[in-house]
């Protein structure tokens, strides 16, 4: 990865800085460069408040009650991301006793959908719903001016983590998973799709791969509608998808589940197997969180915070959540900047790991 698209001045020292240059030079990540980067992460945390930017003119004068509120998805309407933030939509607009919208960023996933929840609204108040994609993306290889996600915003709320499925044609005859990791052929290549590159979907293909001794091709599909269509077609071997994603898809015939990427069986599909059941140390998923711009003046902020509180602890947003597939956390406040925190530290490892590979 170039020097070029690593911004982490703003959270470490000079010296801390070059050296990651240095070996991001060299093409990887080292285990020293991670220790260097966990710890420039912990700090950004601890002092999260303190590393706000000004606040914009005006700000303080913005009116909760006058402004609407928007729940921005950094991903194309009908997917797992949309799904998850319908569910928390509605859960907020039921604590605010008001509306919350969600809007759609179809094509600007990444650093481009942290720029848009970031950049305050004089006609809205915005709410980000991002996953560990966007967090390692926007704050390990954004560009030098693009915002940082552990530092420009606020993490109020941990909605929960989210397996991916591994998802085989409807007519396929194995009837587990252990099954069909026996039966994947050892000199015919496989062709997986996933998701998004350095995504806990594109991470448990990786690790299967090499786990089951298989050569693989992954295949990269921007929406899921074309992932199912290539898997019912036979143009794929299996398709690695977000849970809640693949119920729904699975449900109408798409494919069948035949394993979660977790360390434990998902409560909405309890008799499918966990990828910690056969491999105890390995778990890909992703998290998913609520985040505040810090530029935000302290009423929106601390109205907001409050909501999710009330929302986090209302049993049928647990209820709600994990039946789509969710495993519910609902960490707020203090819990949610830590939880962010080690989920980053946790996938920027797996990064390390797969691309050393």
């Amino acid at each position: 990865m170039p020097a070029d698209y690593i911004d982490w001045q703003r959270l470490c020292s000079p010296a801390q800085v070059e050296l990651a240059r240095s070996n991001a030079s060299a093409g990887k990540l080292t285990r020293q460069l991670h220790a260097i980067v966990g710890a420039c992460i912990l700090s950004a945390l601890t002092l999260c408040p303190a590393l706000a930017q000004p606040t914009d003119a005006g700000v303080g004068a913005r009116s909760f009650e006058a402004l609407p509120i928007v729940l921005v998805v950094p991903y194309a309407a009908g997917g797992a991301a949309s799904r998850v933030a319908t569910v928390v939509a509605d859960a907020l607009s039921r604590s605010l006793q008001r509306e919350v919208q969600t809007r759609h960023l179809e094509g600007r996933v990444g650093v481009g959908a942290l720029d848009a929840v970031a950049a305050l609204s004089p006609a809205e108040i915005r709410l980000g719903y991002a996953t560990n994609t966007q967090l390692v993306e926007g704050t390990l290889f954004g560009s030098r001016d693009s915002y940082n996600a552990l530092r420009d915003f606020e993490w109020i709320g941990v909605i929960g983590t989210l397996p991916n499925a591994v998802v085989v044609g409807a007519k396929l005859g194995a009837p587990t998973f252990d099954d069909w990791v026996r039966g994947l052929p050892g000199q015919r290549p496989q062709r997986w799709g996933v998701g998004a590159r350095s995504s806990s979907g594109h991470f448990a293909a990786q690790f299967l791969a090499k786990a089951a001794g298989v050569k693989v091709e992954l295949v990269t599909f921007l929406t899921a509608d074309s992932a199912y269509d290539a898997l019912k077609n036979g143009e794929i071997d299996a398709n690695f998808d977000l849970l809640p994603n693949a119920l729904e898809e699975t449900s109408r015939g798409g494919g069948r589940i035949i394993a979660v990427t977790s360390k434990a069986r998902a409560a909405a599909a309890p008799s499918i197997a966990a990828f910690g059941e056969r491999w105890p140390a390995e778990d890909f998923t992703s998290v998913a969180a609520l985040a505040i711009p810090l530029k935000e003046s302290e009423e929106v902020r601390v109205r907001l915070r409050s909501a999710w509180f009330v929302t986090a602890q209302d049993p049928d947003t647990k209820r709600r959540l994990q039946a789509i597939g969710v495993t519910y956390s609902g960490a707020s406040l203090d819990a949610a900047r830590e939880f962010v925190g080690a989920e980053f530290i946790r996938h920027t490892k797996l990064l390390t790991r797969f691309q050393s590979q």
